[in-house]
């Protein structure tokens, strides 16, 4: 929460100087009655929410070119001697579109004036790039239960979005962590594979690293435009398959603000397939989702603010069911315990992996343990401590074969904090902006096993955090009537730390037999190695070792440059972009693979994991 206050407090100072990115263009030619053209009439665009103008005059052929403008609303003024001033009201121009506007003037007096209410409707000739948005009204309108920004991109012609992305119940479905983010960010754009497009905030990015997935996640409140990029984009955005661009609010020449508050509760929810078909009752899920966002000038028709916030808090049931050993399989007797042979129930038959023998070409047998009972000479100690961690059995199995005999009901506590802040500021030929913000949340999960079982879970890692600020600055310089130069430059930091152990004391691998120095060079002493067991026992700690402890950070840098010259007929833009993607990983991959890996020949199943172990441990 210190981060969240302390990016509220930054985006209040007057001296800051915030916005969004500006990427339309107003262009269009300035005529006479008898259609010639008027060079040097004075061409103003005014921003009708700040009166921001921005001037520029036509050239020898009467055309003007306004670049770099924010999505939003305007109006444009022309003025030349000898005719009367026209003015057309309600230009709607949204993230990289290029509206044509041509006016015609009347002969008259300067101090006349004709106001014209909108432009026709005319066909975009300027651009071939395949684009759709989504905006605020909209946006406001549709429900979004996991207040994902990128699923607006997802109701777009050309983009659709995996399963991932619609999930409202598991932990990746809040936003927290990497695999929640890599899901908010599943989607595909004309055909193309998720994680290959090119995503921005304000113009800038906010990708990382390992899998191109978000690293910040706006809140919806703070958003004015989500828009996509297909096919034909220009090479500004050229990085991807396709291109979204999220646009956030500004402030204006008006105060507002807005305070919300949305609750998610079992009590409005049916009850699973699942948990009906076991007599189980509804999981118990409480998500609190609150706010407020407030804007305003700093100092009218100069400098604006806004600032959105927005918390979650959820405490969420979990049925974790699992498939754990007896009080005897525990310790190596297996007499009693059956099998699934052509869909009935036999005997397990262990096999003693130290007496293969061959038998035939490239065939092994081993020699059957009397009555699948492990001599105690051959039981491993490592091996039965491993099998000490798992609970004894609490509830009637769902089969013969002992399947589904535990469960544990537990809690998932999930929170997270963002912020999204931005001001405006225009000052003669520069219009300056700059974006910051802090997305960061934490998941706690229950101990699968139960707490006598800590730090092993079945449900995967025990916490996962995020702590990821971003800020972006930029000007747009209007050097000429007929010269402007766009400069932005952005940064991202991502923190996030997943670890399934204790947090407070290292865990104990000597208990594994691995070495003090294989234990020195471990950058997480306290999560627990990946356990597997052979056969049908659920394994002690789900996913793959290297995900379920690790430290991961990054540092990515966006700077980007363009310049926009109108000559003639002609409008040339040129630029470069600069991009760094910094990581620093620090994951452990520890394994202890309980079970054998010689050949056999006849029923040799799980049993063999009480007589052998191996333990790696690397960085």
């Amino acid at each position: 929460m210190k981060c969240v206050f302390l990016a509220v407090a930054t985006v209040l100072l007057p001296a800051a100087i915030f916005a969004q990115i500006r990427s339309a263009t107003i262009s269009g030619k300035v005529s006479d009655p008898t259609n010639a053209a008027v060079p040097n009439a004075a061409v103003t665009v005014i921003a009708k929410d700040t009166n921001v103008e921005t001037p520029t005059v036509t050239n020898r052929v009467g055309e003007f070119t306004v670049p770099y403008l924010a999505a939003g609303e305007y109006s444009i003024r022309v003025a030349s001697p000898g005719f009367v001033t026209a003015q057309v009201s309600h230009v709607i121009v949204g993230t990289a579109d290029t509206v044509t506007a041509d006016i015609k003037l009347e002969l008259g007096q300067v101090a006349q004036a004709v106001e014209v209410e909108g432009l026709a409707t005319t066909l975009q000739t300027e651009s071939a790039t395949k684009q759709s948005s989504v905006d605020q009204r909209v946006i406001e309108a549709i429900p979004n239960i996991n207040q994902n920004p990128f699923q607006y991109a997802a109701m777009q012609p050309g983009v659709t979005s995996r399963a991932a992305l619609n999930d409202s119940q598991t932990p990746a479905s809040f936003g927290v962590g990497v695999a929640a983010r890599r899901a908010f960010s599943a989607i595909s754009i004309g055909g193309g594979l998720p994680f290959n497009n090119d995503i921005q905030l304000d113009g800038v990015s906010i990708q990382g690293a390992g899998w191109n997935e978000a690293t910040v996640l706006p809140n919806p409140d703070s958003i004015q435009e989500v828009r996509t990029m297909v096919n034909n984009y220009s090479a500004e955005y050229g990085r991807g398959q396709g291109v979204i661009s999220v646009v956030g609010k500004s402030g204006t020449n008006s105060f507002h603000g807005s305070v919300f508050d949305r609750l998610r509760n079992e009590a409005l929810n049916a009850n699973s397939f699942a948990n009906n078909s076991r007599g189980l009752s509804r999981n118990p899920l409480k998500v609190n989702s609150y706010g407020a966002t407030a804007g305003g000038p700093v100092r009218k028709n100069v400098a604006f603010f806004f600032v959105s916030y927005q918390g979650l808090k959820t405490k969420q049931g979990v049925n974790d069911f699992a498939t754990v050993p007896d009080a005897a399989e525990r310790i190596g007797d297996f007499s009693h315990t059956v099998v699934n042979v052509n869909g009935q129930p036999r005997p397990v038959q262990i096999f003693d992996p130290y007496s293969a023998k061959l038998t035939g070409t490239n065939v092994y047998t081993r020699t059957a343990v009397p009555n699948a009972i492990i001599p105690l000479s051959q039981r491993d100690p490592f091996a039965l401590k491993a099998m000490s961690y798992y609970p004894l059995p609490n509830r009637t199995p769902d089969d013969a074969y002992e399947a589904n005999n535990f469960l544990l009901r537990g809690a998932q506590d999930i929170s997270r904090n963002s912020v999204n802040s931005r001001v405006d500021f225009h000052q003669g030929r520069n219009s300056y902006y700059a974006t910051m913000g802090v997305s960061q949340g934490t998941i706690t999960q229950p101990p699968g096993f139960g707490p006598d079982s800590y730090p092993f879970s079945s449900v995967g890692a025990l916490s996962t955090s995020d702590k990821n600020p971003y800020v972006a600055i930029g000007d747009t310089i209007v050097l000429s009537n007929s010269l402007v130069l766009d400069i932005r430059y952005g940064i991202a930091r991502l923190n996030t730390e997943i670890l399934s152990g204790h947090l407070d004391r290292p865990f104990d691998y000597s208990q594994f037999g691995i070495s003090p120095e294989l234990q020195a060079i471990n950058p997480y002493p306290q999560g627990p190695p990946n356990i597997t067991v052979g056969g049908r026992y659920t394994a002690l700690s789900t996913g793959s070792p290297g995900n379920l402890n690790q430290d991961q950070h990054q540092t990515n840098h966006h700077i980007v440059g363009n310049v926009t010259k109108t000559a003639g007929h002609w409008t040339f833009k040129a630029g470069a972009e600069y991009r760094a993607y910094l990581s620093n990983l620090f994951s452990i991959k520890g394994t202890v693979s309980l079970g054998n890996t010689l050949p056999t020949v006849g029923d040799a199943t799980m049993p063999a994991t009480l007589v052998t172990a191996r333990s790696d441990l690397g960085r």
